[in-house]
């Protein structure tokens, strides 16, 4: 988990650079791109490299058809996703697009409920 975790932090390094050099050096209208950028940026990740391997394991079984296994971690990253995305969308308008203190901690929050949710799941604690 911690490997994992770290691995994703350093993924994201490049994106909080990027998107805190353009909220600081444009303003306003700065400000609203990079919380853009902040949403926009790992849905299209996700979209776009989930559709290009899920092509290619497809291919590889000589075009046999391929399921994603439906258990309850996809559906936790899913509602992670959405949920990440709520909040910025109604907290950031609300606070007149600033990206203040209940901004970040609301998505902290988000994020350690996510992972205490899957280290439960992974020792077996957390049943639906």
């Amino acid at each position: 988990m911690v490997g994992a975790t770290v691995l994703a932090c350093g993924d994201s390094l490049g994106d909080l650079v990027s998107n805190v050099a353009v909220a600081t050096h444009r303003g306003h209208d700065g400000a609203q791109m990079a919380v853009s950028s902040c949403c926009a940026g790992p849905q299209f990740n996700t979209v776009v490299g989930l559709r290009l391997s899920l092509t290619l394991a497809a291919g590889a079984e000589y075009l046999a058809p391929f399921t994603l296994p439906a258990d309850a971690a996809v559906y936790e990253t899913v509602e992670l996703l959405c949920t990440g995305l709520e909040w910025v969308l109604v907290v950031v308008p609300a606070r007149g697009m600033r990206l203040d203190q209940v901004h970040g901690v609301g998505l902290i929050v988000i994020y350690l409920t996510f992972f205490g949710v899957r280290v439960l799941d992974s020792h077996g604690l957390w049943s639906e």
